[in-house]
């Protein structure tokens, strides 16, 4: 079964927290993945910004993407992997072992 290993900010922007209107988060695992969708992130507001929505899932493998759309304000937001999502798996077909995390 694959793991969802970090879920990190990425370089764009660095910078935590941010007045961006977009962030990227990076998500390694630690086997190759398919399957991943918008859908199966949350983002929470730690502090101040309001967040709109995740907008993409980019990447291959072991190295994601997500970048979150639609923030306003200045503040902190995390990326969370959703609970009970089964649409993630490797390339045999086993579902992710994470059932939910969260991330940076």
């Amino acid at each position: 079964q694959p793991n969802l290993v970090t879920i990190n900010r990425g370089s764009v922007p660095g910078i935590t927290p941010t007045n961006a209107t977009s962030v990227e988060f990076d998500l390694v695992f630690d086997e190759a993945v398919i399957g991943l969708a918008p859908s199966d992130f949350i983002v929470t507001t730690v502090s101040g910004a309001v967040v709109s929505t995740v907008a993409s899932v980019s990447g291959s493998a072991l190295n994601w993407t997500v970048t979150v759309i639609g923030i306003t304000g200045t503040g902190e937001i995390r990326l969370d992997l959703a609970a009970g999502d089964a649409s993630i798996t490797d390339l045999v077909g086993n579902s992710l072992a994470t059932t939910a995390q969260n991330g940076d």
